[in-house]
Parts: structure tokens; C-alpha cells; sequence
């Protein structure tokens, strides 16, 4: 059923799929009872689980670049009261290393206050950049192009480190020439783990770009695997933010993975994006062109070709997830670095509060109905070649479900 048909077909008077916050107006369930037990009623004061992921950092460009690293995690239980307006920042994910230029950090998240704050991702370095260091709380930084250093995670302050997760470096490339194995960039920090360092000197076609690092499992007290099958995209393939609804549970509930170092030469399976998210390292060159199993689909596409049939660009960090963007693999024209995956805020609350959100865009907020909870999900924009993209700045609030 189309999101339009749940909204606008009153053959029941009850939703059962898909409802959506459009602008200052609130959308949930209207009044009556269901199968599951629920029963319509005023909105009253609840303890939100909530999860919150930054924006991750866009790949660099050029032989052997560095990939973007993750933005942080945070999940938590907050007090609502139905009525007050709290803030809240969702971060996008930063520009794809390409023409304009090299890749650029995320944004941060934030939910009423900096104790509530999710640090970005750093971005990928250019050869012969280091890579970006990660912003704000739990923001992990960026891999090396080809013989540079990644850049350091920013650390959770020991207060907020029950909540928050992340503020790893990324890794180290390597510099060779095209007989020897090639340049190859350092991997982008995730939020359990700094990202990988490249492989280093070999056989053409057999050693390429750091891992990005792992990120950052949320509990199915937060995220329950039925909901997590939840369809939130159908192309390609079915997802769940990014993700294929059939992967592993755990898998589905894990964000902020780091993206993975560009390789001039490489192979499809080295220089993976972290668990969560983050997106392949860009490979292939006109001596050895790219062959053997595409990177899986994750963000939107897999890893998109650029200009010449040889080279994979790297690929996008998940939106969503907060990955970051793979570093490019071959020279700038030929092959471009990934951009950033967008963070998000996820508010599960009981089924008699509707969600209002002010000063956010109405098709990044949807509403999912699962088991007794509803969950509230306001997915920021990914970056893209020409930029980062545009952070949501806004409020939500709750109220009666009528």
C-alpha cells in the first residue's frame, strides 16, 4: 500500500502501515481499538527510547584516497511531556570528494542539549592529505590518502560514555607505485573501532584500502528485530535504512560504520565499509580493471562507475546509518570518493502520541506502527558530489493521537 493510500483512503478507521508528520501538523493512529490490544485514548507523559546517529564524513578523491569516517550513537530513555516543544538537529553527510573539490565532514546531531549531542564524521583525505579528524563528541575521523596519517577521533566525555558512542581514528594508507600493488587509502573510523590501514605493497589487483572500522549495535530494547524488518525503502531490494531487511538482525540494528579506503588497483573484497553503514572504497584502473562480485547494495546503490569503465567510484555511506563515504580509487576524473551517509533520530513512543515536528521537511519524518510502539523516524540528507547535505533544524513535539 502506497504511504498516500494509508494517509488518504478512509475505507478503516484506523492505520495500520505507515503514517507520516506532515509540517506543523501531527499524523498517528485515529480513534477506535485494533487486533493488538490498543486502545485510543489522551496523549500522557512517557519515557522515550530514543536513538540519535551524526552525519558521516564524504571519501577523498584521487589515487588511493582516504575514506570518510562515521558519525557518533548515541541511545538513551528521555522524560516527554506531551506538549513541550523540544530541539532537535538531525547532521547530513558530508560532500563526496569530485569536481568541487575534496570530501567534507558531516554535521552533528543533537536533541535539546549538547549532553544529547552526536559528534560527524571527519572527512577521507586527498592524496597527499591526511585524513579529517572527527568533530564533536564521538565523531570519528577520516583514513590518509595513500601515504598520510588518519585523522583522531573525538573522545566521549566519561559522563556521557554509558550513551555514546564513537571518537575513533582513522587509518593509515600507502603510497606504491602501480607495479607494486598501487596507492591506497586509510580507512574511516566507526564507532566501535579506528578504521583500518591500507595493505600496503603487493601483486597488482591483490592489495588495496583499509576497513572501515565497525560500528555501533543498538539494543532490541530500542530497536526490536520486527521492526527492524520494517521496509522503509523498497528499492533495491527492500531496506531498512539502508540496510537489506535481510540481513541479520544485529546487522540491521547497527549504525555508524566507517567507509573504505580507495584502492588505484585493488579487489572487490578489500577495503569493505564498516558494519552500519559505511560505504566500499572505490577501485580499479585501466591496468586492473575492476572485476570479480560488486560490493554488496548498501546505501542506495553499491558502488557506482565513474567516467571509465575500469573504476568503481567509492560508495555512499547508508543514509540514515551516519557511514562514512568509501575514499575514491583511481584518479579524480575517472573515479570520485563517496559521499557521507545522513544521521538520524528514531523516537519510539506509545500508540496514543502523535508526533508533531516544526521547521523540518515532512518527507524526512515517518511514522511506523510495530507491535504496542510507534516509531518516530527523521532521517537526515545525505551529501553528494557537488555538496554536503542540508542539516533538518527544527522541533518535534507530542500529543493526543486523535
Amino acid at each position: 500500500m502506497s504511504i498516500f493510500r494509508d494517509f488518504f483512503v478512509k475505507e478503516k478507521p484506523v492505520f495500520t502501515g505507515i503514517t507520516r508528520g506532515i509540517g506543523g501538523f501531527g499524523f498517528g493512529k485515529s480513534g477506535g481499538g485494533d487486533g493488538d490490544g490498543y486502545v485510543a485514548g489522551p496523549a500522557t507523559p512517557f519515557t522515550a527510547k530514543m536513538v540519535l546517529v551524526g552525519g558521516g564524513g564524504g571519501g577523498g578523491v584521487g589515487q588511493g584516497a582516504g575514506a570518510g569516517g562515521a558519525g557518533g550513537v548515541a541511545f538513551f530513555d528521555y522524560p516527554i511531556t506531551i506538549g513541550t516543544s523540544y530541539p532537535l538537529r538531525v547532521g547530513s553527510g558530508g560532500r563526496a570528494g569530485g569536481p568541487p573539490g575534496g570530501g567534507l565532514d558531516g554535521e552533528y546531531s543533537q536533541f535539546v542539549n549538547s549532553d544529547y549531542l552526536v559528534g560527524e564524521g571527519g572527512n577521507g583525505g586527498n592524496p597527499p592529505s591526511g585524513g579529517g579528524n572527527g568533530n564533536s563528541q564521538g565523531g570519528n575521523a577520516g583514513g590518509g590518502g595513500n601515504a598520510n596519517g588518519g585523522g583522531g577521533g573525538s573522545p566521549v566525555p566519561s559522563p556521557l560514555q554509558p550513551y555514546i558512542f564513537g571518537g575513533f581514528g582513522g587509518g593509515t594508507g600507502a603510497a606504491g607505485s602501480g607495479a607494486s600493488g598501487g596507492n591506497q587509502g586509510g580507512g574511516g573510523g566507526g564507532a566501535t573501532a579506528a578504521g583500518g590501514d591500507a595493505l600496503g605493497p603487493g601483486t597488482p589487483g591483490t592489495r588495496g584500502g583499509g576497513n572501515g572500522g565497525a560500528g555501533k549495535e543498538v539494543p532490541s530494547a530500542f530497536l526490536p528485530d520486527a521492526f527492524t524488518q520494517t521496509v522503509t525503502s523498497p528499492t533495491p531490494n527492500n531496506q531498512f535504512l539502508g540496510m537489506l531487511v535481510t540481513n541479520p538482525a544485529a546487522l540491521r540494528r547497527t549504525f555508524a560504520g566507517g567507509g573504505g579506503g580507495g584502492s588505484e588497483h585493488g579487489r572487490y573484497d578489500q577495503a569493505v565499509g564498516g558494519a552500519g553503514g559505511g560505504g566500499h572504497g572505490g577501485w580499479g584502473s585501466p591496468s586492473v580493471p575492476a572485476a570479480g562480485a560488486p560490493a554488496p547494495p548498501a546505501g542506495p546503490t553499491g558502488n557506482p562507475y565513474g567516467s571509465a569503465p575500469e573504476s568503481l567510484n567509492g560508495e555512499p555511506g547508508y543514509e540514515g546509518r551516519g557511514g562514512g563515504g568509501g575514499g575514491g580509487g583511481y584518479t579524480g576524473p575517472v573515479s570520485y570518493g563517496g559521499a557521507g551517509g545522513a544521521g538520524v533520530c528514531i523516537i519510539q513512543s506509545p500508540r496514543n502520541a502523535a508526533i508533531t515536528v516544526g521547521s523540518i521537511p515532512s518527507p524526512r519524518v515517518n511514522t511506523y506502527t510495530s507491535g504496542s510502539f510507534y516509531y518516530h523516524v527523521i532521517v537526515g540528507n545525505n551529501g553528494s558530489v557537488p555538496a554536503t547535505g542540508t542539516v533538518l533544524d527544527g522541533t518535534v513535539e507530542f500529543g493526543d493521537n486523535p
